[in-house]
C-alpha cells in the first residue's frame, strides 16, 4: 500500500454513543483519534433531546454526533454542518453506514438563514478565535429561547470559550465533566448584529466579515482578508515568506497554491503570471473564501479558487508549479501521511519538467518523502527553523 493509498483509506469503526450502537467512518487526515470523541461523549450524555426538535451539529466531523442525534429526532430534523472537505465526506459515509437517511449535510458555517434550530450540539475546534466563530454561527442559527451545548477539552481551552459563551449569551450551566473534558448549555437570547458584544465585534466573525491586513512581498503592498481558523489569519508567517522569497516563476506557466490559506502564495503567482495560470486549492471552506477575497482586494480576476480533499478535486490538470506550506497535523499529532499524499499526488499533476516547492520546519523529513517520488530534492533555503524544498518531476515514470 503507497502513502497516498493509506492517506486515502477510509475505515469503519463500531462505537457506542450514549448507548447507541454506531458506526463510524474514520481517516488518518481528519485527527488521530478515533470513533466518537470525549466531547461527543458528553453532548450525548448530556444532551436530553426531544422527538421532532430541529438539532444543529456544527463542525460535525466523523459525523457519530449526527448519527447519534438523528437516530433520536429522526434524520430530517438534522443537520450537520462543518468547514472541512473530508470531515463532510466522513459525516457522510457515517450516516449511510447506519441507514440514515435525510440528514442535512452542508459545506460551511450555520447562519441565521439555516435555522431557526432548537438545539445546537458543538465541540470545540482548536483554537480559540475559531471556536468564537463557531460560537456566533451557532447561537445565530437557534431561535429564541433555543439551546446551545458546548463541550470541549480543559486542555483544548474549553473553560476559555465558555466564558466566551457568556460574554455573548450570559450565564451558562455546567453540566458535567470527566475525562478533562466540559460541557456547558447556553441559553439564545435576544442579539444585535449591529452591537454584538466583544469580542464577537471583531472582523470575520460574522458571515460576509474578513479581518483585512497588508503584507509586503517582493515589492508590493498585498491586501490580505481572512476568517478565524484560516492559515496566516492577521499575519504572514515566516514560513511562507522564506518560501515566497525564493519562489521564481516563468512566463506562461500553469501554478497550483496547494493548500492555499489566505491565498498569499496564489496573489504573488497571479501577479507574476498572470491570475488566469492560477489555481488555489484547500481543503477548508473558509480558507478558499478568503482567498477569493483577498484576490479580490487585489484586483486579480480570473484566479480559480477550489475547495477539496487533495489534488484529486482538480484532475486531470497540468501543472509548471506546485508551492505549498503544507500542514503536518492531524488534529494536534504530527501526521506526515498528509504530506506523503499531496507528494504523490503532485507528482502526477506536475507537468515534464514542473516544479514542487515546498516549505517545512527544520524538523520534518519532507526531503525524505520527496527524494522518495521524485528521485532527487535541492534545498533553496534554510535557517534555524525552517528549508525551502524543490523538486523537479524528470519523467513519466
Amino acid at each position: 500500500m503507497t502513502n497516498n493509498s493509506a492517506y486515502r483509506q477510509t475505515r469503519t469503526l463500531h462505537a457506542t454513543l450514549a448507548g447507541q450502537e454506531m458506526a463510524v467512518a474514520c481517516r488518518p487526515a481528519l485527527d488521530g483519534a478515533a470513533g466518537p470523541t470525549p466531547a461527543d461523549e458528553l453532548l450525548a450524555s448530556q444532551a436530553t433531546l426531544r422527538a421532532g426538535e430541529r438539532v444543529l451539529i456544527s463542525p460535525c466531523g466523523r459525523g457519530a454526533l449526527a448519527a447519534w442525534a438523528a437516530s433520536v429526532v429522526g434524520a430530517p430534523q438534522v443537520a450537520a454542518m462543518d468547514t472541512n472537505a473530508i470531515a463532510l465526506a466522513l459525516t457522510r459515509l457515517t450516516l449511510a453506514a447506519n441507514n440514515l437517511e435525510g440528514v442535512a449535510v452542508h459545506n460551511g458555517l450555520p447562519t441565521p438563514e439555516s435555522g431557526p434550530f432548537d438545539r445546537a450540539l458543538l465541540s470545540i475546534p482548536k483554537g480559540r478565535q475559531l471556536s468564537r466563530l463557531h460560537l456566533l454561527s451557532a447561537a445565530l442559527a437557534l431561535r429564541p429561547g433555543g439551546q446551545l451545548d458546548v463541550a470541549g477539552a480543559n486542555n483544548a481551552g474549553i473553560k476559555s470559550v465558555l466564558s466566551d459563551g457568556e460574554r455573548l449569551l450570559g450565564s451558562g450551566e455546567l453540566l458535567a465533566y470527566r475525562k478533562g473534558h466540559r460541557v456547558a448549555r447556553f441559553t439564545r437570547c435576544p442579539l444585535d448584529l449591529q452591537d454584538l458584544p466583544p469580542p464577537f465585534d471583531a472582523p470575520g466573525l460574522l458571515s460576509g466579515s474578513f479581518l483585512a491586513h497588508e503584507v509586503a512581498v517582493g515589492g508590493h503592498r498585498l491586501a490580505l482578508c481572512s476568517r478565524p481558523g484560516v492559515f496566516g489569519h492577521g499575519k504572514l508567517d515566516d514560513g511562507t515568506a522564506m518560501l515566497l522569497a525564493n519562489l521564481s516563476f516563468r512566463p506562461g506557466e500553469r501554478v497550483l497554491d496547494l493548500g492555499c490559506g489566505v491565498g498569499i502564495i496564489g496573489i504573488v503567482a497571479a501577479l507574476a503570471v498572470g491570475a488566469q495560470q492560477v489555481t488555489l486549492l484547500d481543503v477548508d471552506a473558509l480558507a478558499c473564501e478568503s482567498a477569493t477575497a483577498s484576490l479580490e482586494a487585489n484586483g486579480l480576476v480570473g484566479a480559480c479558487v477550489v475547495q477539496g480533499d487533495g489534488l484529486g478535486e482538480i484532475a486531470p490538470a497540468s501543472y509548471d508549479l506546485i508551492a505549498s506550506n503544507p500542514p503536518f497535523h492531524a488534529g494536534h499529532a504530527v501526521n506526515l501521511a498528509t504530506t506523503a499524499a499531496l507528494i504523490d499526488e503532485a507528482y502526477h499533476a506536475l507537468a515534464i519538467g514542473g516544479r514542487l516547492v515546498l516549505v517545512a520546519n527544520r524538523f520534518l523529513p519532507y526531503d525524505r518523502l520527496l527524494q522518495a517520488r521524485f528521485g532527487e530534492a535541492s534545498m533553496l533555503a534554510a535557517d534555524g527553523r525552517f528549508r525551502v524544498l524543490a523538486v523537479t518531476r524528470q519523467s513519466r515514470r
